[in-house]
């Protein structure tokens, strides 16, 4: 028989709400709530389940109740939503005008490691009049990005709070561009602008991602809505060229060229023990002071060029295949035919407990050797506790739990914090059970 869950949802200090209500990982186990707030959820899971409680306007919340699949259905107890802290703000053009349609996006960017409740984000559209509220958000600082075709998608810091922001649209300019080498178009080249950040008192600078294209069969690009009057760096990275940066680049509607460095070339194929080729596994080349890296093709050749030493360095690295990283191997630029021998590696994964305590949102694994070096590393899923570390030799292995936090006294800049230690543990181990220290 199905199971009925029936409850009702209230808001605090302001009566009855249209929440959305949910069974996490459960799929069609969602509904909303009418208009006194009421809801019903049919064929519930029986046993504990957790109910979700989503509303724009509201702190997201969650009930856990015990469903009862002998009875028929269950009666969960009323559920009060809290109103959070918000945003409101109007979005105007240019002239100083209301712009309406503009979708609007929030991004907490305050201190991570307070224990205030409330949406870490937000998004919404702004109405006729240009105005917009995000609601139901935790206390503190939002990046805040507004978006308009035609424009650039700026972004401001705004506070939580009942002052209103006022975010003004600035009218976007295009990037036009050619890249070629030695007077020839370079086809296939990926093109990326950043700006450059102003940093903060006593941090480094930093660039933010803006933009990025692929080169047409005439080298050509186009970049729309980029910030005007801002000096760009221009980033072109190409297989058989030398990676090449272009700083102070400011559109300003005329095509611009840049030119890439041919260089040498090297190229071989990659095999398993069992001298099969293979596929999509990367290759990195060490040229002087210049890393990079080629993925092999289908049948296990790469190639790569712009290289400037008279001897490189490669070497393949670990890849979702379980591949072991590969020993560096030098040769001669310009070599051919050049062969590397990959070796299967064995997978190590398991749980990890504890994590209720780690205020960050995520947290990495290292698997560590006898020398205490990094071999291979594999991040943690913070909700469930489980890992995998793939491409590791057999041996045993020291892994190392760690996460980032917020330096002190800073909003963007993140310092590097031991949970844990647990020494001895076999590649090759499946379901380990890891328990971090209170």
């Amino acid at each position: 028989a199905a199971v009925r869950v029936r409850a009702a949802v209230k808001a605090k200090n302001a009566g009855d709400v249209d929440a959305e209500v949910f069974v996490e990982s459960m799929a069609g186990q969602s509904t909303t709530t009418d208009g006194e707030g009421g809801f019903e959820l049919r064929n519930a899971p029986s046993g504990e389940v957790v109910l979700h409680f989503e509303h724009p306007d509201y702190v997201p919340g969650e009930l856990e109740i015990f469903v009862d699949r002998k009875t028929g259905s269950t009666d969960a107890p009323a559920f009060t939503l809290k109103l959070g802290e918000s945003i409101t703000g109007i979005v105007v053009d240019p002239e100083g005008k209301p712009a309406s349609g503009v979708q609007v996006f929030a991004n907490y960017s305050g201190n991570w490691e307070e224990s205030a409740k409330g949406r870490t984000w937000g998004s919404t559209t702004t109405d006729q009049e240009g105005r917009f509220v995000l609601g139901g958000l935790r206390p503190g600082l939002f990046r805040v990005q507004v978006s308009l075709s035609g424009f650039y998608a700026r972004e401001s810091d705004v506070s939580t709070g009942p002052d209103e922001a006022r975010l003004v649209l600035v009218k976007a300019i295009a990037l036009k561009g050619r890249v070629l080498s030695r007077g020839a178009p370079v086809a296939g080249a990926w093109v990326q602008a950043s700006m450059l950040l102003a940093p903060a008192e006593g941090e480094r600078e930093s660039w933010d991602y803006l933009d990025s294209k692929r080169t047409d069969a005439q080298g050509g690009f186009r970049m729309s809505e980029l910030p005007p009057d801002r000096p760009l760096r221009i980033t072109i990275r190409h297989d058989l060229y030398r990676n090449a940066e272009f700083d102070d680049v400011v559109p300003d509607g005329q095509e611009k060229t840049f030119h890439l460095q041919a260089g040498r070339q090297v190229s071989g194929i990659v095999v398993n023990e069992q001298n099969r080729p293979m596929s999509n596994v990367q290759v990195q080349i060490t040229d002087g002071d210049e890393t990079k890296s080629v993925q092999t093709a289908e049948d296990g050749s790469f190639v790569a060029g712009g290289l400037v030493s008279e001897r490189i360095r490669l070497q393949t690295l670990e890849s979702n295949q379980n591949l072991v990283t590969g020993e560096e191997t030098e040769v001669v630029a310009g070599a051919r035919n050049v062969r590397l021998v990959v070796t299967q590696g064995q997978l190590l994964d398991g749980k990890i407990h504890g994590l209720e305590s780690v205020s960050s949102e995520w947290a990495s694994v290292e698997a560590l050797d006898a020398e205490g070096n990094t071999v291979q590393s594999g991040y943690v899923n913070m909700e469930t506790g489980a890992f995998a570390i793939r491409g590791l030799r057999p041996g045993t292995y020291t892994l190392r739990v760690v996460t980032y936090v917020l330096t002190e006294g800073s909003d963007n800049t993140y310092e590097e914090q031991e949970l844990g230690r647990f020494e001895g543990i076999a590649a090759g181990s499946t379901g380990v059970e890891l328990t971090l220290a209170r």
